[in-house]
């Protein structure tokens, strides 16, 4: 029997057994098949493309950005040497306050360094170039030239050699009489430099020490000038207050709307305002302890009474020459009668209470000129001295911060049985509440 012969024979007894193989077979590849296709459907997807509207955007209008860029390698024009001389300055002496037991302690006030404590190291007689909070602000006037330069009524007469007493005195009472009103004095040549004063202790000195003070020494002739000081003040303690002092030619003190204090020259007696002292003891007691010969001063202040007083209808050399001593007259010596303490009227203050103050300083024919301010507390204890008119006592003279530099205490020439420094203090940046 042949191969072939025998492999037929096989197949026809298994027909069975190889259909189901075969079948089985094929099914395998359908299935190989499919899982292949699956497969790449899975794993191998098409790219997808994505299409949107057109949207209409408003289209802004985009200002250009200006920014300004300096050319470094622009040419600069060169600059002309200048040759600066600068002015001969004297050596200068500062004198540092020691500082002790400050009122309100080292917080007291916020101004800038130690000016907020109510130092100013650069304080004169006539004031500081700067301010604590502390001070009264001064302003220097001319009454001979207006702000423009030109003569006004009182230069035109002094340039005529005549005396204006009367024009100033008119002046200076309408001034006082509108309540220390400055609009009266705006047509007036003003100093452009303030001045922060602490104290009014100016001794006897050249008329001229105020326009050089202010810096206008060469504008400005040292006659028929005034300087007006404001600001505010609080007293220390509660109580009544009156101010005392001289001023040759004027001295005037307003507090809140109060005239309290004309303390002018004996000359001027109620030709700038109508205010008269009331105490007994009125321009009775010297500034300087100035004496005649041992000669009871009253005794000539009871010939003044007698010969109808320091009235201002009278003038003050005609008074003089009515008195008399021993049986002389006395008119070589009109500086130590015309140079007595004038006393003010008493006011009432509360403590830290914050009120106005008005201080009026001036000179009228030129020459010298004075002005001493102190004040007094009813009920306190100073010292007495003897003098020529008998006892008088030693105020303090009227502070608003301490005085407690050297040079300038010499240049008050404080002489301690006239004057004191150890006083109250009103500065508001002390007592304010």
């Amino acid at each position: 029997m042949s191969e072939e012969t025998r492999k037929k024979r096989f197949f026809l007894a298994h027909k069975k057994s190889s259909a189901f193989v075969v079948s089985m077979a094929i099914h395998a590849v359908f299935a190989l098949v499919a899982l292949t296709f699956v497969a790449v459907k899975v794993y191998i997807k098409p790219e997808q493309t994505f299409e949107t509207k057109e949207v209409n955007r408003p289209k802004m209008n985009l200002r250009k950005l200006q920014v300004p860029v300096k050319d470094r390698k622009k040419t600069q024009a060169p600059k002309l040497r200048q040759n600066i001389v600068s002015p001969k300055i004297n050596n200068i002496s500062i004198t540092m306050p020691e500082i002790v037991g400050v009122p309100g302690g080292m917080g007291a006030g916020s101004g800038a360094g130690l000016g907020g404590l109510g130092f100013n190291f650069d304080m004169g007689l006539f004031g500081g170039n700067r301010g604590s909070g502390n001070e009264l602000i001064g302003t220097f006037y001319d009454l001979k030239q207006t702000k423009d330069g030109e003569l006004t009524e009182i230069g035109q007469m002094v340039k005529d050699k005549q005396r204006p007493s009367g024009e100033m005195c008119k002046l200076i009472r309408g001034f006082v009489g509108s309540g220390f009103n400055e609009a009266r004095l705006k047509d007036y040549f003003k100093a452009p430099k303030l001045k922060y004063a602490t104290a009014f202790m100016m001794p006897q000195m050249d008329a001229n020490a105020a326009p050089k003070a202010f810096s206008v020494e060469d504008q400005v002739q040292p006659s028929y000038w005034i300087c007006h000081y404001k600001g505010k003040i609080a007293a220390p303690e509660t109580g009544r207050y009156r101010f005392t002092g001289l001023g040759d030619d004027i001295l005037m003190v307003r507090v809140g709307r109060r005239l309290v204090l004309d303390a002018c020259w004996p000359e001027w007696i109620e030709k700038m305002s109508s205010w008269v002292g009331e105490d007994n003891n009125n321009r009775l007691f010297p500034m300087d302890n100035a004496n005649f010969n041992d000669i009871n001063f009253r005794d000539i202040h009871t010939q003044i009474d007698d010969a109808g007083g320091w009235d201002g209808t009278r003038q003050f050399y005609s008074v003089v020459q009515d008195v008399r001593v021993n049986g002389q007259p006395i008119t070589g010596d009109t500086w130590n009668i015309a140079a007595r303490m004038v006393i003010g009227d008493w006011f009432d203050l509360r403590k830290g209470q914050v009120v106005d103050i008005d201080i009026l300083i001036g000179e009228i024919p030129g020459g010298r000129f004075m002005c001493r301010l102190m004040i007094e507390q009813e009920g306190k204890q100073y010292k007495p001295v003897a003098c020529d008119a008998g006892v008088r006592r030693v105020l303090p003279a009227f502070m608003t911060t301490p005085v407690d530099d050297a040079k300038l205490i010499q240049e008050m020439r404080i002489d301690p049985n006239q004057v004191t420094l150890d006083g109250p203090l009103f500065g508001v940046r002390y007592n304010a509440k």
